[in-house]
């Protein structure tokens, strides 16, 4: 960013790009308020900037994200929208970073219990990701957020093959201590505790907790959800809420 004044003008879609980066570095970590103020500078300047419709698509799908962390969901799903619309003319239709919108889209909507809509965005993401062997991680992802939306629609049995295939997946393709398994381990945990399995999920539940205490800032929206999903367990199963250390 330092640099960026001396860059020829048709580069200077560059010199911003950093605050992308950085606001997705602060959104792996949960600190909203830091990943706010670069996300927001990152895509108006780069609207401003007018000619770089790649990094402008993740910097609006990045915004989206805390917006939707900050329950700002018309806000959020605007621009979630409008980056994936421009993955899509930069890249077509069924490239990876199009599934990565659609995906954010889900999480969004999600949040806002619109469970038919989210599972909407999920499949048109799995239909382009089961095209990709690249990764195997795309599809776990994609499990994930559908396995995910079954639990809080009821349909255990549909979602805990799901959530165990995408935790396999990230065993075999993904670091333990991760973000990724954090979401893996918490989601199959949260089935299991609805279907009162109680024994199976707590070290699930237990592990996803410690392993986002280890990634991300006290105040983070994932961490404060693992937590609750504890608690809750402990609630459920002794009959009053047991307080997890924070």
């Amino acid at each position: 960013m330092t640099y960026g004044p001396r860059l020829p003008a048709r580069n200077q879609g560059q010199s911003i790009s950093p605050k992308t980066f950085l606001a997705q570095l602060y959104l792996d970590r949960g600190d909203i308020a830091k990943a706010d103020v670069l996300a927001s500078e990152a895509s108006h300047d780069l609207r401003a900037f007018g000619s770089d419709r790649f990094l402008l698509a993740q910097s609006l799908i990045d915004l989206g994200d805390v917006r939707s962390l900050e329950g700002r969901y018309a806000e959020a799903d605007a621009s979630i929208e409008e980056g994936t619309r421009l993955y899509a003319q930069a890249q077509g239709d069924g490239h990876p970073n199009v599934a990565y919108g659609l995906l954010r889209l889900a999480e969004s909507h999600y949040r806002q219990a619109k469970y038919s809509l989210a599972e909407q965005d999920t499949r048109k993401a799995l239909a382009i990701v089961e095209k990709l062997p690249d990764d195997p991680r795309r599809i776990g992802a994609a499990d994930i957020s559908l396995g995910m939306i079954f639990v809080k629609t009821g349909r255990l049995r549909e979602a805990e093959p799901l959530l165990r295939k995408a935790l396999t997946i990230g065993e075999q393709k993904s670091p333990r201590r991760s973000k990724y398994m954090a979401t893996a381990l918490g989601g199959l945990g949260e089935c299991l505790a609805a279907q009162k399995r109680y024994n199976e999920a707590e070290p699930l539940l237990t592990e996803s907790y410690e392993i986002l205490g280890s990634l991300q800032v006290p105040q983070s929206p994932a961490l404060r959800g693992a937590r609750e999903r504890l608690e809750l367990l402990h609630g459920t199963r002794e009959g009053t809420p047991e307080a997890v250390p924070k």
